[in-house]
C-alpha cells in the first residue's frame, strides 16, 4: 500500500506542474504580428522619386511653392513613372510634420475639389482598406527662396 501512495503521490505533483505550466503558457502574451517588409521595388521607387525631388531644382522649388504643383505635370510624370508597376499613389505637400491625405484637395487632373485647401493632397485612386500601405517623406527647402518655409513632401504607395 505504501508504495500505491508513492506513486499516486508523484502522479499528483507531475499532474500539478503541466497545470501550473499549461496556466502559465496560456497567459503569456502572444508573439506580435511581424511588420510586413517593403517590397524591393516600393523602396527603389521611394528612394528615386524622393531624391529626384531634393536633386531636382524645379521640382524642389514646385514643392516649396505649392500652388505650383497644382498643375505641374512634371511632378505627376515623375511619380507615375517612378512608381512600381500595378501600384497606386497619394502624396500630400504640407508644413506640418503630422500631416495626412485624409481629404483629397486636389484631384489627379490638378483640379481643386475643396477650394482654398492649404496643403496639397494627390490620390491618383481611393484609399484601400485592405492593402499595406507604404509611405515616405522628405523635408523640403529650397535654396532660391527664403521667403517660403520649408515643405513636408510625403508620398504613399499601394498595391491595386
Amino acid at each position: 500500500m505504501v508504495d500505491k501512495k508513492g506513486v499516486i503521490k508523484t502522479f499528483e505533483a507531475v499532474l500539478a506542474i503541466t497545470m501550473i505550466l499549461l496556466f502559465i503558457y496560456t497567459l503569456l502574451p502572444r508573439e506580435a504580428k511581424s511588420v510586413p517588409e517593403v517590397p524591393y521595388e516600393v523602396d527603389a521607387s521611394f528612394n528615386y522619386i524622393i531624391n529626384q525631388v531634393l536633386t531636382n531644382n524645379s521640382l524642389r522649388n514646385c514643392v516649396v511653392r505649392v500652388p505650383e504643383c497644382r498643375n505641374m505635370k512634371y511632378m505627376q510624370d515623375l511619380i507615375l513613372n517612378g512608381k512600381p508597376v500595378n501600384y497606386e499613389f497619394a502624396y500630400v505637400i504640407c508644413n506640418t510634420p503630422t500631416c495626412l491625405c485624409e481629404d483629397t484637395c486636389v484631384n489627379f487632373k490638378g483640379k481643386d475639389i475643396i477650394p482654398g485647401c492649404n496643403d496639397l493632397c494627390v490620390n491618383s485612386a481611393p484609399w484601400p482598406d485592405d492593402k499595406n500601405i507604404y509611405m515616405g517623406d522628405a523635408f523640403v527647402a529650397s535654396h532660391e527662396d527664403y521667403i517660403n518655409e520649408p515643405k513636408i513632401f510625403r508620398l504613399w504607395l499601394w498595391e491595386k
